[in-house]
This record gives structure tokens, sequence and C-alpha cells, in this order.
């Protein structure tokens, strides 16, 4: 590298919701010397190369967003960060399912597990498992009369619409003990109307049981309708914006509200002059400034809406100029949903993000497995995995795996500023009913806990040096053996990791050691952790060792060099 090359930083982000892409190809054509420096994102988002001064041509891609093209000048100083916004790119509508997978869980009146009973629906029979479940997979969307019969028990009977309900929960009463009250179900219309009369469709709608037991959302249909059949005999209360009424329902009934008729969206004045800052319109996705002109806006309420050049986005600032946070932004842009079209088709549906946290220690785990939304797996590879957009309305989620030594305990939703709740059914089951709402990103929280060890006490050590660079390669080794005995255990996988980010595997040889080559790309003081998880007959053991990741040489001489230049001068300027 020559003093003349400037670093550069590459920061690929994703469009609205800021998050960094990692993988993305990225390439700088040189239009000087026609030369290519090519590469991928890391895991943070970020391309790290070194070129010199010139113009380039900057492509971005990745798997599933819009390409991304830019010429750019580059050079003139030792250090440059440039940030990349892309967008999903647009794909076919996804068919509405025609099939689902039930589940009906049968208990006594003590809350026990009935094993066995013989449940049917419309002439399909399944028998209950150990934990007292029938599951009923890849059945059509309908209404459908159930039947349980248990010995000792009195039969259940009654009606499922398995479009809204995915898991049913019955109680059965033993033979010596009076029959049940027959359930009672009702359905709950709720029509929205604007205040000149008319029908106010696609109106986020959700109501909730307040002594539990039921919870549903929706859109409401071009007629301002929306219907929640099967609810239970009790008290709901329904939330429509930020209006809310409470009804006791013990026949159907219907639920008016009335909201404000949305303003027609004013035309585009071309000719209006742009904001006097238009540099500061979009700087929350990365810190820095968004330089883009504001072509022309439109004013909604409070906010103006700017329609940016050079890329099909919008800004979002207050009357005065003053760019929104990003959390300010997601409000607005579902405050102005009913009459930009663009706009409209991202808050309808929303990003469900599903976490894996560690309920005593408070943080999140990585790499715990998988997770499936209404079927669709997806592997997790960090603390968390997205489902982007999720529409409005019920799902299923389930935790298909988790660590080594953790047990799931229950779910939580994330709840908090920038995030819509997440309603729960059935928070202490590994798989669950929810309900999404129209707003920010809603959250889910799978809490676990550490396993109480068992098997054989085992001890394992770690070496490391204490001192390394920035990238630099170096070996850390231990051994694993059994605590009282000092016997190697051969055989093994040890996992490694620096504050939480992973380092790899390795695996302990004949005489129980392991040695693995590992770099840390950051500079700090780390602590390295290898961890041996345990098996049935073995159990869990970990090492740490502390080091300090310095930078490259040339850069600390050049820290160093900074300040003894200043050192000098004031010397001399003394001595004149």
């Amino acid at each position: 590298m020559s003093m003349f090359d400037t670093e550069v930083w590459i920061t690929v982000l994703e469009y609205l919701r800021g998050y960094p892409v990692a993988g993305a190809d990225v390439t700088l054509f040189d239009t000087g010397s026609f030369l290519e420096t090519t590469g991928k994102t890391d895991g943070n988002g970020i391309f790290k190369t070194f070129v010199r001064t010139s113009r380039y041509i900057l492509t971005v891609s990745a798997s599933g967003y819009r390409d991304w093209v830019l010429e750019v000048g580059i050079g003139g100083t030792l250090f440059e960060q440039l940030a990349v916004l892309i967008t999903d790119s647009p794909e076919p509508p996804i068919d509405p399912p025609v099939v689902v997978d039930v589940a009906i869980h049968v208990n006594d009146s003590s809350g026990n597990p009935v094993v066995g009973a013989s449940v049917s629906l419309d002439g399909m029979s399944r028998t209950t498992n150990w934990a007292g479940i029938a599951y009923f997979a890849e059945i059509g969307i309908s209404l459908y009369d159930y039947v349980v019969v248990a010995e000792g028990f009195h039969d259940a009977s009654g009606v499922i619409d398995v479009n809204n309900i995915k898991d049913l929960y019955l109680t059965l009463t033993q033979v010596e003990e009076p029959p049940p009250d027959p359930v009672l179900e009702y359905t709950l219309t709720v029509q929205v109307k604007y205040m000149d009369g008319s029908p106010a469709g696609s109106v986020a709608v959700s109501t909730v049981r307040l002594e539990g037991g039921y919870s549903n959302g929706g859109l409401t249909d071009s007629n301002g309708i929306i219907q929640f059949t099967n609810a239970l005999l009790g008290n709901y209360r329904t939330t429509v914006g930020s209006d809310q009424k409470e009804v006791y329902l013990d026949r159907d009934k219907t639920v008016l509200f009335q909201i404000e008729t949305p303003p027609e969206p004013p035309d585009p004045d071309p000719g209006e002059s742009p904001c006097p800052n238009p540099e500061n319109i979009w700087p929350w996705y990365s810190g820095a400034p968004y330089y883009a002109t504001p072509i022309w806006k439109e004013t909604y309420k409070t906010w103006n809406i700017w329609h940016l050049d050079k890329v099909s986005q919008y800004g979002i600032t207050k009357p005065d100029c003053v760019a929104y946070s990003q959390t300010q932004f997601r409000s607005s842009i579902t405050a102005a949903r009913t009459w930009i079209n663009e706009v409209k088709d991202i808050v309808e549906k929303q990003t469900l993000a599903v976490y894996c946290k560690d309920m005593d220690a408070g943080t999140n785990l990585y790499d715990w497995g998988e997770v499936a939304l209404d079927g669709v797996v997806k592997s997790v590879t960090g603390a968390e995995v997205f489902f982007t957009g999720t529409e409005v309305g019920g799902h299923t989620v389930e935790l298909k795996s988790l660590l080594p030594g953790y047990e799931f305990d229950h779910w939580e939703s994330v709840i908090g500023e920038g995030w819509t709740e997440v309603l729960i059914n059935n928070p202490n089951s590994l798989s669950t009913g929810i309900t999404t709402q129209s707003g920010p990103p809603g959250g889910l929280i799978a809490l676990v806990k550490k396993e109480v060890a068992v098997g054989i006490p085992t001890t394992l050590t770690l070496s490391a040096p204490s001192k390394a660079g920035v990238g630099e390669k170096f070996n850390i080794s231990g051994i694993l053996y059994e605590t009282e005995s000092s016997t190697p255990i051969p055989n093994q996988t040890i996992n490694h990791s620096y504050n939480g980010k992973t380092l790899g595997s390795s695996t302990t040889g004949a005489d129980g050691t392991y040695l693995k080559e590992v770099s840390i790309p950051e500079s700090g003081i780390w602590t390295i952790k290898s961890k041996f998880p345990g098996t049935e007959t073995l159990g869990a053991s970990n090492s740490e060792a502390e080091v300090i990741v310095s930078a490259t040489l040339t850069d600390t001489l050049i820290k160093i060099a900074v300040p003894a230049a200043i050192v000098i001068a004031l010397t001399i300027y003394i001595l004149k």
C-alpha cells in the first residue's frame, strides 16, 4: 500500500429499517485505470478495501434487493466511509393458504393431559399423545364439528373455525363430576365508518377477551366491516387506531366506530422551492447526511413528505425542515399511509423479528436453531431472524430447536418505542398463535433458561496470546478432561467466541487437546471464550481469556507521530 492510497469502508443497509445487509456483492470500477476491486460485505454489512485517488463506478447487488449503481470520487484522504441504502425487489404475491395444521389439546379439570382420548373432526379421527394433543395436519380451511371421547370422562363437542383457531384447548370432566356447561361462542362484528358515513376499508381492527382465551385482529373489507367468529362469552376490548370500546359478549353483537375522513392528496407542485437544508432530510440510517435534492413536496397534517431525486424514496421532515429520528420517521409514514400508495404497501405489512434471549443473563443468544412462521422455516445465523412482509393478523410461530444447555421457558412481546406489541395466545408453548398489528415492526422474544448440569463433571482449559493485531491470525488451545480423574476426553466439539461473536469450533484429539486458528477483525479488549456444551453423560464446562487487539503498526505510528510533531513544534516556539 502506498502512502497515497485511501482506505474505504462501504456500508450496505436495508431501506426503511436500516439493518445491515451481509454478503452483498460490491464492485469499484476505476474509470481511469479500468481496474476493478470486488468483494462482499461482512456480517455488519461493511466492505473494506484500499484504492487510489480516482473516480469510480460503485455497484452493489444482493439477493432479494434491487441493484444500486452510482459514480463516486474517492481519494485525497487516508479514510473514507460510504453508506448505500438498497431496497427490496418486488416479488409476486403469495397465494393465501388453503390448508392448515390444527392441534387439539385435551386436559382434565386439574390441568393434566388426557392420553388416548379419541378426537374426531367431521369423521377424521386422531388419538391424543402423551401430552394430550391430537394433531390434524394440512386440513382444508373450514368449519368443523369436533367430538372428543375418553374413558372415564364426559364427551365434549362443538364447532371450530380452523381459519382463526389453530390450537383448541378443551377440558374434560370425569363421569362422577357434573357435565360441563356448553361452550357458548358468538360473532363480534365491527363496522368502521368515516365521519361522512362512508365505509372505511382496509382499517386495522383488533379485539381481545379481557378474561383471556381469545384475541384476533385484521383489516376491514370494502364495506368497512370485519367479523370475529367463535368468540367466547365475556368482556371484549376492541381497538381502532387510538379509539377503544368495551362490550360484554353474551350474544352476536355489532360495534360501530367512526374515524376522520382522510384528506385528498394535494397535487404535486414541481415549482415549489425545495427545503433550504436538503442534506438534513435523511440522516438517521447511518448517522451521516443523505445528499439528495428534493424535487417537490406534499404536506399531510404537520408532516412534509419530500420526494427525492436519484432514488424512489421519501424523506419526511417537520415544517421547519428538521429531520425526524428513525422512530418518528416510521410513525410519520404510518400517519400518511392512507394516501401514499408506495408507503401504504409497506405499512399494511410489517416485519416480525424473533429473538432468543437468556432469561437469567438478559442477553441475546446466537445461532440458536430455527423458527417457523406459518410453516415457513428460517435458520437463525445471529441473534434474531426477520420475517418481512408479514400480513397484519393471526399467525403461528414455532421454535424448532435451542442451544445445547438451554431449555425453552416462555414467549414475550417486544414492547417499547418503535415497536408494535404482538399478541401471544399461548406464551408457554413452543408453538403458539400470535396476532400482529399495523404500525412499526413487531417483535417476539423466546426466553430460555440454562438446564441444570448433569453427568460427569468436566474441566476445559484455554490458552491464548495476550496481544494480537486486527485481523492477525493466532492460535488458541487447551485440554478437556474429567475433573475428578483428570482423564482426557477425546472427540468432543469445543465452540469458540469473543464477546458473543463466533470464532468457529474445534474437536478434541485422542489426548483431549484442541487447537484452533482464529482472528479478530476489530480493535479493543476482548474476552475469548471456549465452551464445551456437554453431552448426556458429560457435564458442560468453559474457560475464558482476555486478549488486546490493536490496530496495524502503520496506523499506530500515525497516531503517535501527530501528537509528537505538535510537542516538537511547541518546544521550538518556546526556545525562540
